[in-house]
C-alpha cells in the first residue's frame, strides 16, 4: 500500500508520498525561507521548483527566467519538445524540438513529420556565432550563414519585399560602413558597389 504524510518541520511544509517500506518516493514541499514550491520524485529528489517570483526551474534550484532548464557537470544536452497531431493522417505525431547541445555549444531547432526522425532545420553555434540552415554541418568560420540542401532543387535564399523601384534588398557593410547593395530596379535587380569591383 502507498500513503501520503503531511510533514511540518525545519521551516518547511511537505506532503510526502511513501510506501510500506517508508521510503520517500515523492514530495511536494513549500520552503518558508525562500517562498518556493519544490517538487521531488524518486526518493524525493528535487526535479522542479517555482520560486517566489513565479519562475519555474527544472534541474536548477535558482531559476533565472520564466522557465529555466538547468544543467551541471560534464557534457549535458537539454531540450524542449512540442508535439502536434494531424487527424487527417491518422493521428501522426509532428514534433518541434529546441535543443541546447552543450557538448558542442550548439542550439538546434528540429522538426519531424508523420512520426519521422527529427531533422535539423536551424543550428546556431553559440561560440562562433554561425547559423546553419537545413545542414548537419556545425563548423565553419565565425559569423557566417551556411545552408545545405544537397540534391534538392529549391531556392537557397529568397528576399521578398513589396516596395518600389530602388529599394535596397540586401546591404553589405564593413565596420558599419556600406560597401554595396543589391536593390530592386523595375522588374529586376541591380548591384551597386562603393569600389571598382562589380558583379
Amino acid at each position: 500500500d502507498r500513503f501520503a504524510i503531511l510533514e511540518l518541520k525545519s521551516g518547511k511544509g511537505s506532503i510526502r508520498f511513501n510506501s510500506n517500506s517508508d521510503s520517500n518516493e515523492g514530495a511536494i514541499t513549500y520552503e518558508m525561507a525562500t517562498n518556493a514550491m519544490i517538487f521531488g520524485t524518486n526518493n524525493a529528489t528535487e526535479r522542479m521548483r517555482i520560486d517566489s517570483s513565479g519562475n519555474v526551474g527544472i534541474d536548477t534550484t535558482s531559476p533565472q527566467q520564466d522557465i529555466h532548464i538547468g544543467a551541471s557537470g560534464g557534457d549535458v544536452a537539454k531540450a524542449i519538445r512540442i508535439d502536434g497531431t494531424n487527424n487527417t493522417s491518422g493521428g501522426e505525431v509532428h514534433r518541434f524540438v529546441i535543443e541546447n547541445y552543450g557538448p558542442s555549444a550548439l542550439v538546434r531547432f528540429k522538426v519531424s513529420a508523420a512520426n519521422a526522425t527529427e531533422e535539423n532545420i536551424l543550428t546556431m553555434h553559440s561560440i562562433n556565432k554561425n547559423i546553419f540552415i537545413h545542414s548537419q554541418n556545425s563548423s565553419g568560420s565565425n559569423g557566417r550563414i551556411y545552408t545545405n540542401r544537397a540534391n534538392a532543387n529549391v531556392t537557397t535564399l529568397e528576399v521578398n519585399q513589396n516596395a518600389g523601384s530602388g529599394t535596397e534588398m540586401i546591404t553589405f557593410r564593413n565596420s558599419g560602413s556600406q560597401l554595396g547593395t543589391i536593390h530592386q530596379s523595375g522588374s529586376g535587380v541591380s548591384y551597386q558597389s562603393q569600389s571598382d569591383y562589380r558583379l
